[in-house]
């Protein structure tokens, strides 16, 4: 828990701005119990720095702690976009993490797209 207070103490020491600092974390690291978790990930709501769930989909998903942690930001992994434009399923599956996110007021970055195809798809 030390790194939370660190980078509320850095944020304040330097002034930042509220939703400067992004801080990345995998899925596989909320996928336990672990209160512990829960309280530090709070702990940097509160001081508007933003959590954001890296590679999301390729771990061992939980939509659970969606509603349970407060994230700012799904990072779909990439190999749903890798295909995107010749695979079905992986459209299916990007516009359902992309719909959840947003109904839950969950920013979505999509990574790796390297096509306007992926783009336009995406968009």
């Amino acid at each position: 828990g030390e790194w939370v207070e660190q980078w509320i103490q850095a944020s304040e020491q330097f002034n930042l701005p509220e939703h400067s600092v992004l801080i990345e974390v995998t899925e596989n690291t909320l996928m336990g119990t672990d209160s512990e978790i829960k309280r530090q990930l709070k702990r940097l709501s509160e001081f508007q720095i933003d959590v954001a769930i890296d590679d999301f989909g390729v771990g061992y998903s939980s939509l659970a702690y969606l509603q349970r942690l407060d994230i700012d930001i799904l990072k779909i992994d990439r190999s749903f976009i890798k295909d995107i434009e010749k695979n079905d399923n992986s459209i299916a599956l990007v516009r359902a993490i992309i719909t959840m996110a947003h109904n839950l007021n969950v920013e979505v970055v999509a990574e790796g797209v390297e096509k306007q195809e992926q783009y336009m798809l995406l968009k």
